[in-house]
């Protein structure tokens, strides 16, 4: 490629980078809480992003079956609880060029949800306090999330450049 050929080549992409803007018409929001959304719809059918969640297990397992709790629910009661639609939204940002979210309104939401994934043994974060827990990957995108994420996105991408 000549000199000329790829100054225009890297003038072209400078120009495609604003074209996936997530700051413009929402997308970036709009793309969490439909995330949020689907991480919440897993966990209420015991699903992660991997499959069926493990259950907690050994004497901490069975005191909460015995109360009918289901996974990612603690036996203490809690005014804030980990599952609830806003610790899932937890703490969003959005800039021009990025859209993330971590798990937890609180500190301890946050921790708690670390817990959940990461069971004893875990090896991210921080680890759960009860004995023998298994991992449980619930807080993340599956290939279908990725697709829509990206279907979405191409379709924010068409509708700028129909625009201009």
């Amino acid at each position: 490629m000549s000199d000329s050929n790829y100054a225009a080549f890297a003038a072209s992409l400078d120009r495609l980078a604003d074209v996936l803007d997530f700051e413009r018409d929402g997308l970036g929001q709009r793309i969490l809480d439909e995330q949020a959304q689907r991480i919440a719809d897993r966990m209420a059918s015991g699903q992660g992003t991997k499959g069926k969640l493990k259950a907690n297990r050994g004497e901490y397992g069975e005191r909460k079956r015995a109360k009918g709790l289901g996974v990612g629910v603690g036996l203490k009661s809690s005014d804030d609880p980990l599952l609830s639609i806003e610790n899932i939204r937890g703490d969003q940002v959005v800039t021009h060029d990025s859209a993330s979210m971590k798990p937890g309104k609180s500190d301890l939401a946050y921790r708690k949800a670390q817990w959940l994934a990461n069971g004893s043994d875990g090896t991210e974060g921080e680890r759960s306090g009860a004995e023998n827990q298994p991992e449980r990957p619930w807080y993340g995108m599956t290939k279908d999330d990725a697709k829509d994420i990206r279907d979405e996105c191409g379709k924010a991408v068409a509708t700028h450049l129909r625009g201009h």
